[in-house]
C-alpha cells in the first residue's frame, strides 16, 4: 500500500508542476550587403567570418545591420523568405508572391520571421525595385531612399523588423 501511495504522490506532482518557463525570443542581426559587379543587393543573417569572406570573394561589399529578426516562429510573426534568380535576391513575406518560385527565382530560405504589422519599437522595412539594374532594395532608413532615387522605386513596406 505504501509504494502505491508513494507512486500517486509522484505521478501527482508530474502533473501539477507549472509547465517550463518559455525562452524568450532569439532575435539575429540581418545583415546587408553589395555586390560591387552586379548590383545586387543581399540580406542574410550569417555574418560568420568564414562566410563573410565567401561572399567577399564573390565581389560583395559589407555595409552594416539593416536590422534584427526573429529566429524562429513566434506569436504575430511571419516567415521572410529568401529567392534568388542568379542575378537579384528578392525577399517577401507573402509566399504567395512567389511561392516555392516563380519566373527565374527560387526560393532559397525563410530567413528569419518579421512582423507584418507595426509593433512597438519596430521598424518598416521598405522595399524598392530598380527596373535598370533589376536589383531588389530593403531598408529601415526611410531617408536613405524616401519615395525612390537613383533609379529605384517604393513598392511597399515588406515587414516591420527591430533596429
Amino acid at each position: 500500500m505504501k509504494v502505491f501511495i508513494c507512486v500517486a504522490a509522484i505521478f501527482a506532482a508530474c502533473i501539477c508542476q507549472a509547465p517550463a518557463q518559455e525562452r524568450a525570443p532569439v532575435l539575429l542581426e540581418l545583415h546587408r550587403y553589395f555586390n560591387t559587379k552586379t548590383g545586387n543587393h543581399f540580406y542574410t543573417i550569417d555574418h560568420s567570418p568564414d562566410y563573410s569572406l565567401q561572399l567577399a570573394s564573390w565581389n560583395y561589399k559589407y555595409e552594416g545591420i539593416a536590422g534584427r529578426i526573429f529566429q524562429s516562429p513566434q506569436n504575430d510573426v511571419v516567415p521572410l523568405h529568401r529567392y534568388f534568380n542568379g542575378k537579384d535576391h528578392f525577399y517577401a513575406t507573402n509566399f504567395g508572391e512567389l511561392g516555392g518560385g516563380r519566373g527565374k527565382y527560387i526560393h532559397e530560405r525563410i530567413e528569419g520571421y518579421v512582423f507584418q504589422h507595426p509593433r512597438a519599437g519596430a521598424k518598416p522595412l521598405y522595399r524598392y525595385y530598380n527596373a535598370r539594374s533589376g536589383d531588389h532594395f530593403y531598408t529601415t532608413n526611410w531617408a536613405e531612399l524616401k519615395g525612390g532615387s537613383g533609379g529605384y522605386a517604393f513598392e511597399k513596406v515588406e515587414a516591420y523588423i527591430f533596429p
